[in-house]
């Protein structure tokens, strides 16, 4: 999942809280946080943006410490979507 934040976001530590409820439930399934700090990664060409990848697994529950598999699997998925279709020009 990817949260947009904006430019001028802190990137001081802050508290991430993740919660899924299944449709109709009165109590949510999974109800974890974990204090995170941002990182700033640069695109290259003078902009970049703060970020931070998270994980949540049964055994470590939300943490910063991303399991090797999940990242893995993370990759495949991400691939799955990628298409050999060149970007559109843009229009003039």
């Amino acid at each position: 999942m990817s949260l947009p934040l904006p430019h001028d976001v802190d990137p001081g530590s802050s508290p991430i809280r993740f919660r899924v409820t299944r449709k109709g439930a009165p109590r949510p399934v999974i109800d974890a946080s974990a204090d995170v700090k941002l990182t700033f990664r640069c695109d290259g060409c003078g902009g970049g943006d703060y970020g931070r990848g998270l994980a949540f697994t049964q055994e470590g529950g939300l943490t910063t410490k991303i399991p090797k598999a999940v990242s893995e699997a993370w990759g495949k998925q991400v691939g799955s979507r990628a298409t050999s279709q060149p970007d559109p020009s843009p229009s003039s």
